[in-house]
């Protein structure tokens, strides 16, 4: 068998598919930890989008059901029932895991799908369903990182995706720059809840 070195531009190719692969993070894939973040940093990360002027909705009562329409007309129902701030966490394998821009902030949420007539067979639940509110209105876009994803063990994290007529309880760990703020659900604004 003869062998034929690879080119540059074949290499480019491959790790292009690789990149996108990993972008779609299908179940059991870690989130991309966010460019511009330094392990221990406390700068806000790079997707922080300035203060809005707009009131924020009022924040739903801790164990308040929400229900979060879907775009094909199925409905997510979601309840928080605790936030944590926490400084650190269980990370798997029995280690510790440090937050890379501040804080963890650490949901226990019941999920609920019910797809009614949409196409859709489940709804994501994942870290990435999420963004965080500051204080000052600024929006924190990306709240998964590497260290968020290390956690907990995965019988204690809620799935990242919640099918038709099922309903899952776990935690949600989040990788926040501030350590008040809200927890808003990225596709309804009035999905928020105060820590």
């Amino acid at each position: 068998m003869r062998r034929t070195p690879v080119g540059l531009g074949a290499l480019v190719v491959v790790l292009v598919v690789v990149v996108v692969l990993l972008s779609a993070r299908p179940e059991g894939r870690p989130p991309a930890t966010p460019t511009g973040t330094t392990s221990g940093s406390a700068a806000p990360p790079t997707a922080t989008a300035p203060p809005t002027d707009q009131p924020s909705p009022p924040s739903v009562p801790l164990g308040t059901p929400v229900d979060v329409a879907a775009p094909d007309g199925g409905v997510l129902t979601l309840t928080v029932d605790s936030l944590t701030v926490a400084a650190s966490c269980p990370a798997r394998g029995g280690a510790t895991a440090e937050p890379e821009l501040a804080h963890f902030v650490v949901a226990e949420v019941t999920a609920l799908f019910a797809a009614g007539g949409s196409d859709e067979d489940a709804a994501r639940v994942d870290a990435g369903s999420f963004v965080i509110r500051a204080p000052d209105g600024r929006t924190q876009q990306l709240v998964a990182t590497a260290s968020s994803f290390a956690c907990f063990d995965a019988e204690q994290l809620l799935p990242p995706f919640v099918e038709d007529g099922q309903e899952v309880s776990g935690l949600v760990v989040l990788d926040s720059a501030t350590a008040h703020g809200r927890v808003v659900h990225a596709a309804d604004p009035r999905a928020a809840w105060e820590f």
